[in-house]
């Protein structure tokens, strides 16, 4: 038995904790909830979509043909005309119902624009850094299937930078032994640390360790 939020002795039943006491048996884990495990709740999903889509927009793609993409939409224009890529670029705020990442959010035609924030040791000459601060938008779009995920895929147009980067486990460790906070943790300082190697790279006096991973 393990549980993020303590020891196995917790409550459970709602989200802050409330709801019938269980008591610990073996064969409980924890990924994305904390429940004990049965064997009957296993799906085969030998017949179900590889993709898992939500609105079924779905593709499967290496990181780096990922990131090529991301610039020839977004930098060199080359896929679409103006018109198309100033329609994509159309943002609109999420107006509530199902999943709604909040209002920091935009969604455009098929692309969404979110922020980027990373706690800086100092400062940095990099277009959106303040003392203590780096602030970018990501402009493109995450995705996850069964088993892995992309959620940091687009392009950062103050950098300069398409940055797409895939993790063989889905979004809040759905898959895996690890917990959904351990596996945050774990997704947030991979994307930190490429970033911070991003920014070195781009500009070598940017020394590595700057953002605070």
């Amino acid at each position: 038995w393990t549980f993020e939020g303590g020891n196995c002795s917790l409550y459970y039943g709602t989200r802050h904790g409330g709801g019938p006491r269980v008591e610990p048996r073996a064969g409980a884990v924890s990924g994305w909830s904390v429940f004990p495990f049965n064997e009957s709740d296993v799906v085969d999903l030998i017949d179900y979509s590889c993709l898992n889509g939500w609105t079924m927009g779905n593709i499967a793609f290496s990181p780096a043909d990922a990131v090529r993409f991301w610039h020839a939409l977004l930098v060199d224009r080359s896929l679409l005309g103006a018109d198309g890529v100033t329609a994509m670029l159309a943002w609109k705020n999420f107006t509530g119902g199902g999943w709604n990442p909040g209002p920091e959010v935009q969604y455009g035609l098929g692309l969404m624009n979110w922020p980027l924030q990373f706690r800086v040791n100092g400062t940095c000459a990099a277009p959106g850094c303040s003392p203590g601060m780096a602030e970018w938008r990501h402009i493109g779009h995450p995705g996850m299937d069964w088993g892995s995920g992309m959620l940091t895929n687009g392009h950062v147009p103050e950098l300069a930078l398409s940055v797409s980067i895939a993790t063989s486990t889905a979004h809040g460790g759905m898959n895996a032994s690890l917990t959904r906070v351990e596996n945050e943790r774990f997704l947030n300082g991979l994307r930190c640390a490429v970033f911070d190697t991003l920014l070195h790279f781009r500009d070598p006096t940017f020394g590595r360790g700057r953002l605070m991973c």
